[in-house]
């Protein structure tokens, strides 16, 4: 379970790190290795929600096509999600 694992005091995973980071093809490769999208850090954010906060448009449609509705309409602990 090495993937999933928490990388820092915020609960973030390798492939949260690397999304607010910008290392798209590493998050891809993260994702096809099996972490875990639904994860969500200290602040209630996925994969999916950190994609949207950070501008990564192309990350935001590989993830649309693995995530379920409900991670879509998810918000964070300040109520912000990637529809808003």
């Amino acid at each position: 379970e090495w993937i999933n694992g928490n990388q820092n005091k915020n609960q973030q995973t390798a492939l949260l790190v690397a999304i607010q980071h910008g290392h798209d093809d590493a998050a891809r490769l993260l994702v096809d290795l099996g972490s875990d999208i639904a994860r969500k850090d200290i602040n209630g954010r996925s994969a999916f929600l950190y994609s949207a906060r950070y501008g990564r448009n192309d990350l935001c449609k590989f993830l649309l096509s693995k995530v379920s509705r409900e991670q879509v309409a998810d918000v964070d602990v300040h109520g912000d999600g990637a529809l808003h």
